[in-house]
């Protein structure tokens, strides 16, 4: 729904009396200017005894007992006391009529403020009348800027009543008085007025053409009442950015409102409008659990201003559902509606948009909870509200004709909802334009009710838009977000995806383009998190901005305090919880703070991945080379539950390899994994086992590799980009039961986070030869001998290969030149690992673990899967064995810590130990583990372990590796001719297969 914005300025009297002898009524008032504002029931108490006084001394017709009397209704106003405050303001107006003349400059500024009271109360047909009573006076009599304000007043009711055009005609009449000065605060909050009844009258070029040159004008504004201003010119720009969906542009002006006026007193009602716009962005982005922060935030300040059944709260209420239905909270949800639409009927005509949106939000909550009778009560009884208020062509009719046509669905009337479906297109389309993303859903919801009547000619340009709409959005929106973010805002734009994969491959014959357009959006999505935030670090490197780095320094403090929190137990937090969740709300700012500042740049950073296509691809590829990219994804269908259709998400899991050639011309060739349920389950089971207990394994390839090798002719090299249960295995220990060969041994294959990695390939440079090489920890070493000893428990065993290991490494690099540091024993350290900065290569060769019963966590913690995953250095089994009281140089590096790592300029982190590139995986967005952390920090190329590996073959592996990359043979090249020389003394897979590096080279 719309944001309802309440506007009003009015005036408070003050004392003017000029009595040179003091008196008791006098004392009390000057009294109250100490508590004005500050505390409004002693300035109450201090007002009723200055009127008690002042009416037997002064008398009721006294210009200084009318200033009382105006004051205490203002007080009482403030206090919440609003049946005194209307009786008190209203005696004002009253009693200054007998004494003034009519017209008189006193009684109308009485009448502002009696105004102002009523529109806060949302009794809009009072306040008008009082408005409308000093415009009805002679502009000769009255004060040019009361008269212009009192109109302005008017113009914000009548937008407040959802009459814009009435707003408009007045707007145009107060031009025609020529009575405002030019750059005067008049002129301004005529120009935000201007402003915002163009973007009511959805003329949005027109309202941004005013808003932009303003925003300027009030800068550097020191006037308070100017200041006011700009924060709420930059309210109104984003709320225009909002209603014309571009986000991330409203995100940033409303956040920069909301910071200056949270440094300011007495502004909750700015706050209360603000908190409840940022609300709406962040619904929109699907941030639910901001949004509902935001809008309890603003729910909070506004039962301090208003009345808890008053208009704006029951607003703010209906909000609040709508973030319950949206988590499927229906139940919940379905008694806010009901409660709203009961304060509703109190407050507004049943013709009210507001009265009507709410009366569609409930048939949507209906709906979700299969009341389907319900919903169409409510909705029928929506349109017809509508349609008599001649609404047939805007926003809201399009959002109701969307849920009609929802229910046609259900009913399985496909050629209604058809109907219903398109009629909202048209609407949306003649509001918004023909590409904004406000018609994203719609455009879908069209698109798949032509699917399910096969009707692929009008299906497939919807869905091709829909796509396109979609990944313009998320690579606009991505870089303005923190990680978090990125997470709650894509997940739902995931399904749309994954769904568009579905339609693609069952439509392909008809239109080979849905293939090209299914590699593009993976191009673009699949670890856009990723490579954004690894981006992001690049670009504070080359900024070298001190404040952005200041806040970087800062971040990486907060999140080492975070972590710190999140392995106490609660009771020993000194505030429980809340230190938890203020540190989380700290690093939320910083991490936007960092965001804002740097969004620009990864924009244009991040033009290669929007603009890529597989066409620029093929020509890079040699004739030898292929990139195959894998899909994940659920097969979407129509389903029949209860005797209703719905469209959703079955449990068959597809997987598609698209693969690219120098040779490809039309579009990617196509191989269509069906059986994908059983390939991460009983294959890949079969797989492990086969390796475990070295059986011969003929049919990992077969189901795995076959289907996607045919189609790959001669090629010798592949770049493979892996999802799902490809992340799980090694796909060069197949072994081709035809051949007798190994993967290994027919192909160079290259592991890629993207396909976008294959134009960014990062050879090391052979002007930066500095290893890091550190390994062999002292376990049991106490790093903290001072704390009281109890009793110890081992949990990992001494390495002594890996000495072996670093120590022959040491050598191979020094004799080609390269500057080391070793580490070993003592100095393989946490605090050592934290203290570098970017080498060219870090080796680290220890323990690492998956599991998630290393690190204790209380119930607050956040990401705890980064937890679960870790290296093991000096120091750990002293900190395990007596529970750590910090996380910070205990010896366990979890992938949390790892991504504070400064390796922006690292190039290959060689993870020598067992299981390091398990994680949590995330279907279409890679491993959350080690392996990501590392290159989250920046490293470039990843040297991962898939499962446990053997001490003596890994030392060996390794030694060889660094063998062959001395020589100037790449990183990939280097690990398989180590793996080849190792498989041909073991035939065991397992024993040289375990390693995989991932990354650019």
């Amino acid at each position: 729904m719309k944001v309802l914005n309440w506007l009003i300025f009015f005036t408070v009297l003050t004392w003017s009396a000029d009595a040179q002898e003091s008196h008791t009524w006098q004392l009390y008032y000057d009294s109250t200017q100490i508590y004005w504002a500050k505390d409004w029931r002693k300035t109450v108490s201090l007002l009723e005894n200055a009127e008690r006084s002042a009416i037997s001394d002064l008398g009721i017709y006294n210009e200084n007992y009318l200033t009382i009397l105006n004051d205490l209704g203002i007080a009482y106003w403030k206090a919440r006391d609003y049946d005194k405050a209307e009786k008190l303001l209203a005696r004002t107006v009253e009693l200054k009529k007998e004494v003034y003349k009519p017209n008189d400059k006193e009684i109308i500024l009485s009448i502002s403020n009696l105004a102002a009271f009523y529109a806060q109360q949302g009794m809009w047909k009072k306040s008008k009348s009082l408005y409308i009573e000093i415009l009805s006076s002679p502009k000769e009599q009255v004060s040019s800027d009361i008269y212009v304000s009192a109109a302005q007043n008017l113009v914000s009711l009548y937008d407040l009543d959802q009459q814009p055009d009435s707003a408009d005609l007045l707007l145009r009449r107060i031009e025609g008085w020529k009575l405002i000065k030019p750059h005067t605060l008049l002129d301004y909050q005529h120009q935000f007025f201007r402003a915002r009844i163009y973007r009511k009258l959805q003329d949005y070029r027109s309202a941004e053409s005013v808003l932009d040159p303003l925003v300027k004008l009030l800068t550097n504004q020191s006037d308070p009442e100017l200041i006011d201003l700009r924060i709420q010119t930059l309210q109104e720009q984003g709320i225009l950015f909002l209603e014309t969906g571009a986000y991330g542009n409203a995100e940033k002006n409303l956040l920069k409102a909301y910071n200056m006026v949270t440094v300011e007193r007495n502004r909750d009602y700015l706050l209360t409008e603000l908190s409840n716009n940022l609300a709406q962005v962040y619904d929109k982005l699907n941030i639910y659990d901001k949004a509902l922060a935001y809008y309890h935030e603003s729910l909070s300040r506004c039962k301090v201003s208003y009345d808890d059944n008053s208009l704006p709260c029951t607003i703010l209420l209906n909000n609040i559902a709508g973030i319950h239905l949206k988590e499927n909270n229906v139940v919940q949800a379905i008694q806010d509606y009901v409660k709203v639409i009961a304060g509703f009927e109190k407050l507004l005509s049943p013709t009210d948009p507001l009265f009507i949106t709410s009366l569609n939000n409930l048939a949507t909550a209906y709906r979700k909870n299969n009341e389907f009778k319900l919903a169409s009560e409510y909705l029928s009884r929506a349109e017809r509200l509508l349609r008599k208020n001649r609404m047939e062509n805007t926003d809201l009719h399009a959002t109701i004709l969307n849920n009609i046509a929802v229910l046609n669905t259900a009913d399985g009337e496909y050629e209604k909802a058809a109907i219903n479906y398109r009629n909202a297109y048209d609407i949306k389309r003649g509001i918004y334009g023909e590409n904004s993303v406000l018609l994203l859903d719609l455009i879908s919801n069209l698109a798949v009710t032509y699917w399910a009547l096969n009707n692929y000619q009008e299906a497939i340009p919807l869905f091709k838009k829909s796509m396109k709409i979609a990944t313009r959005q998320v690579t606009y929106i991505f870089p303005t977000l923190n990680e978090n973010e990125q997470v709650q805002f894509y997940q739902k734009l995931k399904e749309d995806f994954e769904r568009f994969n579905t339609i693609a491959i069952q439509w392909s014959e008809y239109d080979g383009e849905l293939i090209s357009q299914m590699f593009q959006n993976r191009a673009i999505i699949k670890s856009l998190q990723f490579f954004s935030q690894q981006r992001r670090q690049n670009l504070i490197q080359v900024k070298n901005d001190s404040s952005l780095n200041n806040l970087v320094l800062k971040l990486k403090k907060e999140r080492d305090d975070l972590g710190n929190l999140y392995q106490l137990p609660l009771q020993k937090i000194e505030t429980g919880s809340l230190a938890v969740e203020l540190v989380e709300k700290q690093i939320d700012a910083l991490e936007k703070a960092i965001s804002q500042k740097t969004s620009e740049g990864l924009y244009e950073k991040d033009l290669t991945a929007k603009e890529i296509r597989w066409e620029s691809l093929a020509p890079k590829l040699t004739p030898r080379e292929a990139i195959v990219e894998i899909i994940r994804f659920r097969k979407y269908d129509r389903q029949n539950l209860r005797k209703k259709d719905f469209f959703g998400f079955t449990d068959s899991v597809y997987y598609a390899a698209l693969i690219i050639k120098k040779e490809t011309k039309l579009v990617p060739e196509l191989v269509v994994l069906k059986e994908g349920s059983n390939l991460e389950t009983r294959f890949y089971y079969y797989y492990k086992n086969a390796m475990k207990y070295d059986l011969e394994d003929g049919l990992s390839y077969e189901v795995f590799w076959k289907p996607i090798q045919q189609s790959l002719a001669d090629k010798t090299k592949i770049y493979l980009s892996s999802d799902g249960v490809y992340h799980k295995i090694n796909v060069n220990t197949l072994k081709d039961p035809h051949t007798g060969q190994y993967l290994l041994e027919k192909f160079d294959i290259v592991h890629l986070l993207n396909p976008i990695q294959f134009l960014e390939k990062s050879p090391i440079s052979r002007n930066t030869h500095h290893a890091v090489l550190m390994g062999d920890p002292g376990f049991d070493v106490d790093l903290n001998p001072s704390r009281e000893r109890t009793v110890e428990l081992n949990h990992f065993t001494g390495l002594p290969g890996t000495q072996e290991e670093l120590r022959a490494i040491d050598n191979v690099l020094k004799s080609h030149s390269w500057k080391t540091s070793l580490y070993l024993k003592g100095a393989a350290t946490e605090s050592n690992l934290k203290s570098l900065h970017s080498p060219t290569i870090l080796h680290l060769a220890s323990h690492g673990f998956f599991s998630s019963d290393i690190v204790p966590l209380n119930q607050e913690a956040k990401k705890e899967f980064l937890f679960h995953s870790g290296i093991v250095l000096t120091g750990a089994n002293k900190s395990l064995s007596r529970g750590s009281t910090s996380f910070q140089n205990d010896g366990i590096v979890t992938a949390y810590e790892v991504m504070n790592l400064d390796l922006t300029n690292t190039q290959l982190v060689v993870l020598s130990a067992c299981e390091t590139g398990l994680g949590r995986i995330e279907n279409g967005e890679g491993v959350f583990g080690l392996q990501r952390s590392f290159m989250q920090s920046g490293a470039k190329n990843v040297l991962i372990s898939l499962w446990k590996v053997d001490d003596e073959m890994t030392k060996e592996l390794m030694i060889k590796f660094y063998q062959y990359l001395v020589l100037g043979n790449s990183m990939s090249k280097s690990l398989k001719q180590a793996q080849i020389d190792q498989s041909k003394l073991v035939s065991n897979p397992a024993l040289w297969g375990g390693f995989v590096l991932v990354g650019n080279n």
